[in-house]
């Protein structure tokens, strides 16, 4: 069944959520949020009703719930103070109020978003790399393929690449985290795996992710001293100390991927600090049978700082698949011009001499 209301095209069965045309990323319960509620439009629907029908849960906190629907009435760009197309009826539950309408399968034609006279932030020649990855990630708990590095020169489009992916894999229901290395020193070790805890914090509810955090969890603790628990100070520099750090990060993300298969990317690993990268390493050995694909970026072209310490990819040697990012064809840089500057042609000489 689809559905559309406004300028949004909502296929039931495909868990796609349009907006002239193009797709919405959206997590799947706040997905499966939406689909309860367009099914029962019109009317009140509970707060139990919700979290039994969508959480499969009796007793489950409401904050979960009004997370979900806070995330989804962003995805949708309702204003706060807006009573569509999600209306609160206060001390009861919800109601989905918009004019709906329900599409004939046999004329449905997923809208194409308007043609732009200028595109301010175009992404073109990438798709091929970004199904491989995309295929890379449907394969990640089948074991041994779950650690890719991205090889580029500078100004490649790596990272651009890398969030692209990002924005891919979370439409089709895939949880998708991002920490990046700080190229200038003075970064806490374990910098991209800090801000990859901090982003899944952001994003899960307390519950959830003191649940994948698992108890006694002292070690993450010196990671994330905002999250105030009451854990005793470890010096992570000792050898048990740091054993016991990537036991917790692994079984962390491990949990988090039994509700959601897991995206984590660590950018620019040239900068990384060697416990960064050991972590990486770790990660990858331990969860190669978890639904996780884990995507690193490096940078190519330049010699390293030390010539005498081994760089990221001698350390996690044969655990890798690397992938090379080349720069755009003649073709894909006229396209590109194209998009910029919103013209229909590009003359092949400045095409060539941009080249």
């Amino acid at each position: 069944m689809t559905l559309a209301f406004g300028a949004f095209v909502v296929q039931l069965d495909g868990y796609r959520l349009l907006r002239d045309g193009k797709d919405i990323a959206l997590e799947p319960k706040a997905f499966d949020l939406l689909r309860y509620l367009l099914l029962h439009r019109g009317r009140v629907v509970s707060k139990q009703e919700l979290l039994e029908a969508v959480w499969g849960a009796k007793v489950l906190s409401e904050g979960v719930l009004s997370n979900a629907v806070a995330k989804l009435r962003r995805a949708l760009g309702q204003a706060p103070d807006a009573k569509e197309p999600i209306e609160t009826a206060h001390g009861r539950g919800y109601c989905f109020r918009a004019e709906v309408r329900e599409l004939d399968s046999r004329d449905v034609r997923v809208p194409h978003a308007p043609l732009l006279p200028r595109s301010t932030d175009p992404f073109v020649g990438r798709d091929a790399i970004l199904d491989l990855l995309m295929a890379r990630l449907g394969r990640a708990h089948g074991g041994s393929e779950n650690l890719v590095v991205l090889l580029g020169e500078a100004g490649a489009g790596k990272t651009r690449l890398a969030r692209e992916l990002s924005g891919v894999a979370r439409s089709h229901g895939v949880k998708a985290w991002l920490g990046s290395a700080y190229e200038h020193g003075g970064a806490p070790a374990y910098w991209p795996w800090i801000q990859l805890l901090r982003a899944c914090h952001e994003e899960l509810s307390d519950p959830v992710w003191r649940r994948h955090l698992g108890p006694g969890a002292w070690a993450i603790a010196q990671l994330m001293p905002e999250l105030e628990l009451t854990l005793p100070a470890v010096d992570l520099d000792t050898q048990l100390a740091r054993f016991q750090l990537f036991q917790e990060v692994t079984r962390f993300f491990k949990s988090a991927a039994l509700d959601h298969s897991v995206l984590l990317i660590l950018d620019d690993l040239q900068w990384a600090d060697p416990g960064t990268i050991e972590l990486c390493g770790f990660v990858a050995r331990a969860l190669q049978e978890a639904p996780i694909l884990l995507l690193a970026t490096q940078r190519t072209g330049e010699l390293p700082a030390d010539v005498d310490t081994p760089g990221p990819l001698d350390q996690l040697g044969r655990l890798i698949t690397p992938i090379g990012l080349p720069g755009l064809t003649e073709g894909e840089v006229s396209e590109l011009a194209r998009l910029v500057t919103g013209q229909d042609a590009i003359e092949s000489k400045l095409v060539r001499a941009l080249h």
